[in-house]
């Protein structure tokens, strides 16, 4: 994922073949152990392949297999140690510019996980870019109150910049 998003489509390419062959062993060992192994392709390995199409240039069918691993988590549950597939529907929609679009699926996330600090950065950025200053104040807000006061992230900098310009 990292690679298609830089744009090395080379690295990207050659990373999701090596995924495809780690999501075939782990599926065979759940299989092998008794564990059911659904039909559908893993979540992990569709966004990783959105990644790429994104970053070979179709966009259309990024969003739609980004889509279909939000939908696939959203009926089989969220993994807790990963980023959610929503929230990376929201980033990859705000690089095609549709923050309107990147606002819904954010807020999809803060629905299950309201601190989430990278779904809150996101959701007070696409409010920005669509104008909706009251949105934008609001994330930014509850981005601060969760964030350690001593933090010197960029994105905390940013926040309290933004709300800096808009009392």
């Amino acid at each position: 994922i990292g690679a298609a998003r830089s744009g090395d489509v080379a690295a990207a390419k050659e990373d999701v073949s090596k995924l495809e062959e780690a999501v075939a062993h782990r599926e065979g060992e759940s299989k092998a152990t008794g564990y059911d192994v659904s039909a559908e392709k893993a979540t992990d390995l569709r966004e990783a392949e959105a990644w790429l199409m994104y970053a070979e240039g179709d966009s259309a069918k990024a969003i739609s297999s980004l889509r279909a691993a939000a939908d696939r988590e959203d009926a089989k549950g969220l993994d807790s140690v990963t980023m959610p597939a929503h929230e990376m529907l929201g980033d990859l929609l705000m690089e095609l510019k549709k923050p309107s679009d990147a606002i819904a699926a954010y807020k999809v996330v803060l629905a299950e996980a309201p601190n989430r600090f990278d779904a809150l950065l996101g959701a007070a950025q696409a409010s920005q870019a669509a104008g909706d200053t009251r949105s934008a104040k609001d994330y930014y807000s509850q981005l601060l109150k969760i964030a350690d006061p001593a933090a010197d992230r960029p994105e905390l900098k940013e926040a309290k910049s933004y709300l800096a310009t808009k009392p």
